[in-house]
């Protein structure tokens, strides 16, 4: 879309934006981030997005040849074969979304995309697409959010006929983020991510511009361990990081199962170690039962909340994090929304 039709649809742009425009950005752009909120912002300058359960995916297609990164820069364009050919039907641009697995309601599922990824089933995927970075020889990322969102609806009508249902575009509702929210959570989704309409594209930030309300609390944490009943398998023995230091963040003791155990054995045996790896002291201490990993491994765990001593209550396992790096992993607490 050239620049005098992305003006038309948005502001003018300051020289200090400006120079962003001049080519077709050479290589990865750190994502946008999104601050946790304790409730979402109600004004009429935000727009609501349903927040995906599934794996953060920037996608960059130059020349009809098609590339998937993750949040951290990863190539996993091979783990997503089809939804990459879907792709170069696209021409040049870069795109941000999310891959998921979509169950049998309808909804995405995190574990089913583990699952998928692990079985290299990856056919029935689907990529959300809810941001355009770049598109030609256009550099998209200084322009607002409308404006951007309206070049990506029309630039996804370009994927074949097929494969429309692997490429999806995320709509939203603007203004009333508290009856969106509702509503999403109603439905069984995760939350709602909410953006500011008039904000450019701002890569590594995180100060609110983009935020996120949850309906259910989750949280990533770092495996320092598990437990075993006998030869059994029990629970997980979690981290986080907190100002540098892993500490001992407490247990994951549900949502194992026949699909995902096997997966998590052999991940957690090939990082087997006899050093407890938490800088804390205390519990939870060696015993037969309990069996140390080096702290690679990044999982993600629903949780009903943390206690006064900051262990997490009643968490239940969803799947393994492969797009986080460890030392990322902190623990995230809700903020004020930010103002309208």
């Amino acid at each position: 879309m050239p620049t005098r039709q992305l003006r038309a649809g948005g502001k003018k742009l300051s020289s200090s934006q400006r120079q962003y425009r001049s080519d077709f950005p050479a290589g990865f752009i750190k994502p946008q981030l999104c601050e946790l909120v304790k409730s979402p912002p109600v004004g009429d300058n935000w727009v609501h997005e349903a927040k995906l359960d599934g794996y953060r995916m920037q996608m960059q297609v130059r020349s009809g040849k098609s590339s998937f990164y993750s949040r951290k820069g990863l190539d996993w364009t091979h783990r997503f074969p089809e939804i990459a050919r879907a792709c170069e039907a696209l021409g040049n641009a870069i795109i941000d979304g999310e891959v998921c697995a979509v169950g049998n309601d309808g909804l995405p599922t995190f574990a089913g995309l583990t699952d998928a990824l692990s079985a290299k089933r990856t056919g029935a995927l689907v990529y959300y697409v809810f941001d355009l970075m770049a598109e030609d020889t256009e550099r998209l990322i200084p322009y607002p959010l409308s404006t951007r969102k309206k070049a990506l609806k029309q630039l996804i009508k370009k994927v074949k006929r097929g494969d429309r249902e692997r490429v999806v575009y995320v709509d939203h509702h603007q203004g009333d983020g508290k009856a969106m929210h509702e509503a999403a959570c109603k439905m069984g989704l995760e939350g709602i991510v909410s953006k500011r309409i008039d904000a450019a594209y701002q890569p590594d930030d995180r100060s609110g511009v983009w935020c996120k309300a949850k309906c259910r609390a989750s949280q990533e944490l770092v495996v320092g361990g598990w437990k075993t009943t006998g030869p059994a398998f029990r629970s997980l023995i979690v981290g986080a990081y907190r100002g540098g230091k892993f500490v001992h963040a407490g247990t994951v003791g549900t949502g194992f199962n026949a699909r995902n155990l096997p997966q998590l054995m052999a991940a957690l045996k090939t990082r087997a170690s006899s050093k407890r790896p938490f800088d804390n002291p205390g519990q939870p201490k060696a015993s037969r039962d309990v069996h140390w990993v080096e702290p690679t491994l990044v999982i993600e765990a629903e949780i009903a909340s943390w206690t006064s001593d900051n262990l997490v209550r009643q968490a239940s396992y969803k799947g393994l994090r492969e797009d986080k790096k460890a030392k990322d992993v902190v623990v995230e607490r809700a903020q004020r929304p930010p103002p309208d």
